[in-house]
């Protein structure tokens, strides 16, 4: 029996609602629930953007989803659950989309910042980033404070273009090929995805995108910090 859950937040990012069936679902000592489904439009939280909220409702119960897990190659959609649910019972997953599209556009907006930063500074070693409330970028590497305006500017320029986002399965073989920079700690137990801007250069990456620059809306630069070799971009998105 296939036990692996169809990803359809990938499939599609902007599907708000979906049935489908669970596959397993046991109560932890914390009295919680791990609920795997056949397919799911929650994604879970990575490549520093927060995961999804919803509700999944049955004949039998309903579940608030407060965070989702990958355990063994499996995701786990770990809830509170009122009354019960059950294996093989068919159920209805909703979005929580207001927060899902925020963050899709905050992830993105992620990406082109560091694309556009890549041709004023183009000498950095990408470290991590985090792409939820208080979004960043962080470097290896000197960014000079300087071009805090030029950085904002050249971004909003780019979502007016309008510009397409694509993101596709990958293999490691290909982001190898493709892209200027492989981070090492690529994950082992779910699928290895890129994105790519527009014309700029492909990366390695795992979330939810929007479709283009323009549904971003508008990024400010909020602070270009250097210390020891090391930089910091904090920004947000207006709108």
């Amino acid at each position: 029996m296939n036990m692996n859950t169809n990803l359809i937040y990938y499939l599609d990012p902007y599907l708000k609602q979906l049935k489908t069936s669970i596959l397993a679902v046991n109560q932890t000592p914390e009295g919680k629930w791990n609920i795997q489904l056949s397919d799911t439009i929650y994604y879970p939280e990575g490549g520093g953007q927060p995961g999804d909220k919803g509700i999944i409702e049955g004949k039998s119960g309903i579940a608030t989803l407060l965070t989702q897990k990958f355990k063994n190659g499996k995701l786990l959609h770990v809830c509170e659950v009122k009354n019960n649910l059950n294996v093989n019972e068919g159920v209805v997953c909703n979005l929580d989309w207001d927060w899902r599209y925020k963050y899709m556009k905050i992830h993105s907006a992620g990406h082109l910042i560091h694309d556009v930063l890549m041709s004023i500074v183009p000498n950095l070693n990408p470290l991590k980033g985090g792409h939820g409330s208080k979004a960043f970028i962080e470097y290896s590497g000197i960014i000079s404070p300087n071009i805090q305006d030029q950085l904002e500017q050249k971004v909003n320029e780019a979502i007016i273009l309008n510009l397409p986002i694509k993101t596709w399965e990958s293999s490691v073989e290909q982001l190898r090929n493709n892209c200027k920079f492989i981070p090492p700690n690529l994950p082992v137990n779910k699928p290895i995805r890129a994105i790519q801007i527009g014309e700029y250069t492909p990366m390695p990456d795992g979330g939810v995108q929007v479709k283009s620059t323009k549904e971003i809306g508008k990024v400010q630069i909020t602070s270009v910090q250097s210390n020891d070799n090391l930089s910091k971009i904090t920004y947000r998105v207006i709108g």
